[in-house]
């Protein structure tokens, strides 16, 4: 069963906000208000409700203080510090941990500047993309990444619910002798 933390969400003054002073993460807030500019202001910024603090999108924030923004959209969670500080560690974290597929990226990419002819506020510049290119040109050599599209696409999945971590562990050694893909979720 998935484990819904206590939220709200509602437009508050920007003020009410404070980036969290333990947040290592170093973002690009030019990029961000070159995002904010060429598509408006999307989502929410996460924010503890008990500090203020924000837990995720605190580049975000800064971006839209320097666009003179006097409300923001946030999602207020209940939760205890300790609980706020996973939030924004994995919050930038699962980030890093995330690739591209490169040689679907060049195409979404090209197709941007074939429908528009800008990358404008996508976060991709055409030194990037040229970039992207080289590197997808040098690799033609090595054996092709499988597209993944077609995976997306054609994948059927269950989701067991198990009782114990044991029952768990029996159950992924079990299909993976079977020779099934599987691995484990906990919430």
């Amino acid at each position: 069963m998935l484990m819904s933390l206590p939220q709200t969400y509602e437009v508050v003054s920007i003020n009410e906000l404070k980036p969290h002073p333990k947040n290592p993460r170093q973002g690009d807030v030019a990029a961000i208000r070159s995002s904010i500019d060429a598509n408006g202001w999307f989502g929410a910024v996460v924010a503890q409700k008990s500090t203020g603090f924000i837990l995720a999108g605190n580049h975000r924030y800064r971006a839209a203080c320097q666009r003179g923004a006097e409300t923001i959209p946030v999602l207020w969670i209940d939760c205890d510090d300790q609980a706020a500080l996973r939030i924004l560690l994995v919050d930038n974290r699962t980030s890093d941990l995330a690739e591209y597929d490169d040689a679907w990226l060049a195409e979404l990419l090209e197709q941007m500047k074939d429908d528009g002819g800008k990358l404008l506020g996508t976060g991709f510049d055409d030194a990037a993309m040229g970039e992207l290119l080289r590197s997808l040109e040098a690799n033609l050599d090595a054996e092709p990444a499988e597209d993944q599209r077609e995976e997306l696409v054609e994948r059927f999945q269950i989701l067991i619910e198990c009782a114990s971590d044991e029952e768990q562990r029996g159950l992924l050694e079990r299909f993976a002798g079977e020779g099934l893909k599987c691995r484990a979720l906990m919430s």
